[in-house]
C-alpha cells in the first residue's frame, strides 16, 4: 500500500435501509479497490442484508473491505401498512430512532482510529448527521456527506418560480412536495440533518446525465464553496460471466429480445396500496405485452395500459428507448477509465490522501 494511503482510515456509515446501504456499499468496494483501508460501519443485521444483496462485483472485490458492527438496541418492527394515506415506509421509523443510539459506539471506534491514523475520513449518509458530528470532533477527522438522492429530486422540491423549478417544469417532471408524501416525524429528522459539519459532498450521479441539475444544486446557499464529487454510477455498469454472484433475473433478461423489457422502479419511498397493485396488474394484462395469469378484473387500468403501450408499442416508444440507450451509454462512459466520474473518484482519493 502506498505510504500516502497506508495511514488513512475511511469509515462509511450508511442509513440502514436498502437503497442507502446498497449505494454506500458500492462506494466502499470502489474505494477499497484503490488500496485504501475502508470500514463499512452498520448494525450486524444490516451488514448481512447489504452483503447478501450486493450484485455486480466479483467475489474477490469485497475481501479487502472491513466491516465494523455497531450495536443497536431492540426496536419495534410493525407490519407495513400498504394502504396508508402517505406512500411512505412508516414502519421503518422505530428503526430510525433506534439507530441514533449507535452514536456512542461509533464515537469509540472513531477515536480509536484517530489514534492510529494520520487522517480519519468519515463518509456518512445525509440522514446520519451524528457521524459527521463525531468526525468533526476528531483532531484529524474529515466528515463528508453522501447524498443518495439525485440533485434533480432535491431541486424538484424547491419553489416552482425558482430557476431550478423552471428547469424541472421544462423537462415535464412532476415531483410531489415532501409534506405530501412523508410523515412529519421523518421530515423533522431530515431538517435536523441539514445543519451538519462537512468537508465535502459526494453524490451518486454524473455530469453527463445531471450536469444542469448539479449546477443549480451547488448554487444553494448552504453548499456554495463546498467541494462536490459527482462520482456515480457507483454500481458496476458492465456485468460479465465472471461476476459472482450473478442474480438469476439477469439470466432471464439475457434471453429476452432487445428492447422488449420495460423496467419500472418505484423508489425507496414508495408504499403501494393493494388497489394500486391490482390496477397495475390489470394494466399489464391489458397491454398484452406478456402472458399474464388470469386475474379477477375490478376496474380497467387504462392509464397504465396506455403508458406501457406508448413505450413498448407506439412510435413514441422508439424515441424513449433511444434516449434510454443514450443515457445508459453515458453512464458507462462516465464510470469507465478516463470517464468523468472515474476522474472525480480519483480526484476524491487524491484529496483525502493528500499530505
Amino acid at each position: 500500500m502506498e505510504a500516502s494511503k497506508a495511514d488513512i482510515s475511511i469509515v462509511v456509515v450508511p442509513l440502514p435501509t436498502q437503497g442507502h446501504l446498497n449505494q454506500l456499499l458500492h462506494l466502499s468496494v470502489l474505494l477499497s479497490s484503490h488500496a485504501l483501508t475502508v470500514y463499512y460501519a452498520a448494525p450486524a443485521i444490516h451488514i448481512h442484508q447489504a452483503r447478501s444483496r450486493l450484485e455486480g462485483w466479483p467475489a474477490s472485490a469485497i475481501r479487502s473491505l472491513r466491516f465494523h458492527e455497531l450495536p443497536i438496541p431492540p426496536y419495534a418492527s410493525p407490519v407495513p401498512n400498504p394502504n396508508s394515506p402517505l406512500f411512505f415506509p412508516s414502519h421503518l421509523l422505530p428503526m430510525f430512532q433506534a439507530f441514533k443510539h449507535v452514536q456512542p459506539h461509533l464515537e469509540i471506534f472513531l477515536r480509536f482510529l484517530s489514534g492510529t491514523s494520520r487522517r480519519v475520513v468519515v463518509i456518512s449518509d445525509l440522514l446520519v448527521s451524528f457521524a459527521a458530528t463525531e468526525a468533526a470532533s476528531l483532531p484529524n477527522g474529515e466528515p463528508y456527506t453522501f447524498r443518495c438522492t439525485l440533485p434533480s429530486n432535491g431541486l424538484a422540491w424547491q419553489h416552482q418560480d425558482s430557476p431550478a423549478g423552471a428547469l424541472i417544469r421544462s423537462l415535464g417532471l412532476n415531483t410531489p412536495l415532501p409534506k405530501d408524501c412523508m410523515p412529519e416525524e421523518f421530515l423533522a429528522h431530515v431538517a435536523q440533518c441539514q445543519s451538519r459539519p462537512e468537508s465535502g459532498l459526494l453524490i451518486n450521479t454524473c455530469h453527463l446525465i445531471e450536469g444542469d441539475f448539479l449546477d443549480f444544486f451547488m448554487q444553494q446557499p448552504d453548499l456554495i464553496g463546498k467541494k462536490l464529487f459527482a462520482l456515480g454510477p457507483l454500481n458496476p455498469t458492465v456485468i460479465t460471466e465472471t461476476t459472482a454472484p450473478r442474480h438469476h433475473c439477469l439470466y432471464w433478461l439475457d434471453r429476452q429480445p432487445p428492447g422488449s423489457v420495460l423496467y419500472v422502479s418505484f423508489g425507496t419511498n414508495s408504499s403501494i396500496s393493494d388497489d394500486q397493485i391490482e390496477q397495475l396488474a390489470i394494466g399489464l394484462l391489458n397491454s398484452k405485452q406478456r402472458d399474464w395469469d388470469h386475474r379477477r378484473e375490478i376496474l380497467p387500468a387504462a392509464e397504465i395500459e396506455k403508458a406501457i403501450k406508448e413505450v413498448m408499442v407506439y412510435d413514441k416508444g422508439q424515441e424513449i428507448k433511444r434516449r434510454a440507450s443514450e443515457l445508459g451509454e453515458a453512464a458507462r462512459r462516465a464510470a469507465s477509465g478516463g470517464g468523468s466520474s472515474n476522474t472525480v473518484l480519483l480526484s476524491f482519493i487524491n484529496h483525502i490522501t493528500r499530505s
